[in-house]
């Protein structure tokens, strides 16, 4: 089974419809308290899927909430792995943070309550985003902060007082300034736990739940279809000559061939050898065994990421789904990882 960690930093800030959608698509899910865990040891866990949700906290606030750097350290090395990661509203700036951009107070005031987003000049390039542009779809914003999009990024979508309200990194990576998680029911909780906020900028709780009660039930059937066609493309592209659904290649076609190995040379996961050495323009670099628990063999079948050391002590099956990997491939390890007799 896969898993997931949703990093939260009030209880109340919770998946909201990405729950049922993550548990949809097999993931166990761990809730990790970020104000209070040991971030290093939870990183340490690397689970397939993290999910970063929103708080009142600046990521500018380290000195004074010293887990922002623990989270900072984390999403950092998931993107430069490649690791699938969602940010949301306080999420998304420390993605942006990680990934090098800046992250500031906004010039235009709190942007609070109901109201659509505009396609980004990129958000063609992602239809399932398709979803939450919806004419007449109208989404919930609640921030105060707001960042520049990281570089290499693809810029989803916009508001006309923030223009930078989502993006993703490759496909792997995504940050979403607003709230597409939410439900009428939930929110009540919001309105307790953000009620100084809301009375210091002007906004009376009884209008913002009118709002709620009318465009949140309109919102979470396009937010499931969105949340389920994303987590769909989380399964990682793989590199190859005529490489099926299931990560055989030209080279390699029997029924057991359903393995593709992340290259140590530059973390792009191929089919086999063959392909990297017709496709790449540089030579294989072996695994040293000091890196044998970064995960680096894909399983064709489940999509589960193991690491070399699971692979290597399998007996040549998956720990997952149990379907058989072709035991023949013990010959070539020795080309991608540094095996001692």
């Amino acid at each position: 089974m896969r898993t997931a960690a949703a990093l939260i930093h009030l209880d109340f800030e919770d998946l909201g419809t990405l729950e049922p959608e993550l548990r949809r698509a097999g993931y166990q899910i761990e809730l990790v308290d970020a104000c209070t865990a040991d971030l290093a040891a939870a990183a340490r866990k690397d689970p397939d899927l993290l999910v970063v949700l929103g708080g009142p906290v600046g990521v500018y606030e380290q000195e004074d909430f010293p887990f922002l750097g623990a989270e900072l350290d984390w999403i950092r090395a998931r993107i430069s792995e490649k690791r699938p990661t969602i940010g949301i509203c306080l999420g998304a700036q420390l993605i942006a943070a990680a990934a090098g951009a800046s992250v500031s107070p906004g010039t235009q005031g709190k942007e609070i309550g109901w109201g659509p987003i505009e396609a980004g000049p990129d958000a063609a390039l992602y239809p399932e985003f398709g979803e939450l542009l919806t004419p007449d779809l109208h989404l919930l914003h609640w921030h105060g902060d707001t960042f520049d999009l990281p570089a290499n990024s693809h810029h989803l979508a916009g508001t006309a007082a923030y223009p930078n309200q989502a993006f993703t990194i490759e496909r792997h990576t995504l940050g979403l300034q607003f709230h597409p998680e939410v439900t009428a029911q939930g929110l009540e909780r919001w309105y307790v736990g953000h009620a100084g906020e809301l009375k210091s900028a002007g906004i009376e709780v009884t209008r913002l739940r009118r709002e709620s009660e009318n465009f949140a039930p309109k919102l979470e059937e396009p937010a499931r279809r969105f949340w389920r066609k994303w987590l769909s493309g989380f399964r990682l592209i793989v590199k190859g000559i005529e490489v099926d659904a299931q990560t055989r290649c030209v080279h390699y076609r029997k029924p057991e061939d359903v393995i593709a190995i992340k290259m140590k040379c530059c973390g792009t996961y191929y089919a086999c050898k063959d392909c990297h050495e017709a496709l790449a323009s540089h030579a294989i670099q072996v695994w040293p065994r000091s890196e044998w628990d970064r995960r680096a063999v894909l399983c064709g079948c489940c999509g589960t990421e193991l690491t070399i050391r699971q692979y290597l002590e399998s007996g040549s099956q998956c720990p997952n789904c149990r379907t058989p990997f072709n035991p023949g491939c013990r010959n070539h390890y020795h080309l991608y990882f540094e095996i001692t007799e």
